[in-house]
This record gives C-alpha cells, structure tokens and sequence, in this order.
C-alpha cells in the first residue's frame, strides 16, 4: 500500500488501518481514498442552515466594509449561498460537480464551476476576494498544499479564509476508530464516506489545521465548534446509509440520547477563521 507524507510535519506517516494513515508527531489523518465531487448525505439540510448561521454571524462580526465579497467552494445545495444572499451579503458560490452547478446556476447569481486544484487557466474566471470558505468540503480535497498556494492568488491580502471540518478529536471520530481496530469497520467506513463519490481524503483537529495554514502565512483569528448533527435528522441520516429499519432506530435513540451530553466531549466539528497576511 502506498505510504504518505505529513502535509505539516513533512514525516512519513504510519499505516492506521486498510485505507487510512496517522501522522505521529501531529495527529493528522489522511486516506488512500480517490478524490471525486458531488454529495449523497440524506438528513444534513438543517445541520448545514444552522450551522451556515452561525459562521455568517461570525463573519458580520468582522466589521468588514459592507461590501465584502465571499466566495464559497463546493456550495452543493445551496444553502450557504442562500443564506447570504438573504442577508444581501455578496456571494459567489462554486461547485465541481456539472448537475450540482446547473442547479444553483438556475437559482442562485453568481455561481462558478471549477474544482480545485485548479489550472493556471481557471484562475482567470477569478476576481479577488475578500473572504473564501469551504463548508465540510476541504477535507475531500487532494493536493492542499497545492491548493493553499493557488488559494493565495484569488483571496485579497488581509483577506479571510474560513475552514469548517469535522474533527480527529470528537467521540464520533476516537469511538468508530476504536471500533475499526476490533473489526466493527462500517461506522469509520461511513465516517470517511468511503464508497461514496466523493470520501474524505483528510481528517483534522484545530491545532493540526491552524499549523498547517500557518505554513502558508495565513494567521488563526477563532475558532468555535458547530453541530455535528441536529436530531430531527439523525434517523433520516443514518437511514440514507444503513437500510436496516431497527438498526436505524437504535442508532438514532442512542445519538439523541448521547447529543444531550455532548458540548462537555470535545468538538466533532468545527470552523476556523484565519487571515492572509501575505
């Protein structure tokens, strides 16, 4: 199986299981999984609105002048690019995925398709922006420290980039890995999304996110922890993925159940806002 090195250590990492690898000085995860595009998760619209809140409530609070402009890569459905546009905030939205692009063209203003790493070509479809953000799909992307660099050549200096991912040090994460090394392997399987068109390529926590972006001169502002669920969704979610009625209720009593004590563990997901000093 082919090995990998550490985005931020630049070590070799250590085989993890069948398809993952970890690296030991840092923490960072990454997969030997294909890269593709386009979303298959039932169950998430309402976690993706609320969550979207929260990080446009936070980049009000930046007291930017009032006519910043976003981009956001991999809108999928839309509902970031809505959000914003409700609020009058201008955003152009982008996806890789042909259907899903067609799709926000007809509703949305300013939609791009492009997909990242991007040729030297594609970048002339840019403008500078202010603020670039990518809602639970930097970790499906190859190449980051390709795309950091590009990323460089689109986003205005002082301008913000906004991560929002899950994370290596939620329960969700620690427990489906306990549970893969005893041979219990479908929840981290689903965790990865392996088998779907488009799986996680990588899996970060705040501290190994924030070295690696501080590589490329981009400087850690906040951090905060978003919902990993909301629990009028869970059966919807977990039933999009196991067909099993009565497996489907057990997990879905035992998320609801757990979602209740969750804020004291720490977070499953989160975003981070950081500046580009240069």
């Amino acid at each position: 199986m082919k090995n990998f090195d550490c985005y931020i250590c630049e070590k070799q990492m250590s085989v993890d299981t069948e398809y993952t690898f970890k690296c030991k000085t840092c923490n960072f995860f990454r997969s030997s999984l294909t890269e593709g595009f386009g979303r298959e998760i039932e169950g998430i619209d309402k976690i993706r609105e609320i969550n979207s809140r929260k990080i446009i409530n936070n980049i009000i609070d930046l007291k930017m002048d009032k006519n910043f402009s976003i981009l956001e890569i991999g809108s999928g459905n839309g509902t970031f690019v809505k959000l914003c546009e409700d609020q009058e905030i201008n955003i152009t939205g982008s996806e890789a995925d042909y259907d899903q692009y067609i799709n926000l063209k007809n509703k949305y203003k300013n939609i791009l398709k492009v997909s990242l790493p991007f040729n030297e070509e594609e970048t002339n479809v840019f403008k500078k922006y202010d603020i670039i953000i990518f809602n639970d799909v930097f970790e499906h992307l190859k190449d980051l420290n390709i795309v950091l660099i590009q990323l460089k050549k689109i986003l205005n200096k002082d301008g913000y980039l906004i991560i929002n991912i899950p994370s290596t040090d939620g329960l969700f994460f620690k427990i489906s890995r306990l549970l893969y090394k005893i041979g219990f392997k479908s929840f981290h399987n689903r965790l990865w999304q392996k088998g779907l068109n488009s799986p996680h390529i990588s899996f970060f926590n705040k501290n190994n996110l924030s070295q690696l972006l501080r590589k490329f001169s981009y400087e850690l502002l906040f951090t905060q922890r978003v919902n990993f669920f909301d629990r009028t969704e869970i059966y919807k979610r977990i039933y999009s993925t196991y067909k099993n009625k009565f497996l489907c209720i057990f997990l879905t009593t035992l998320l609801i159940t757990f979602s209740f004590i969750q804020k004291i563990f720490p977070a499953d997901s989160f975003f981070q806002i950081y500046k580009n000093l240069k």
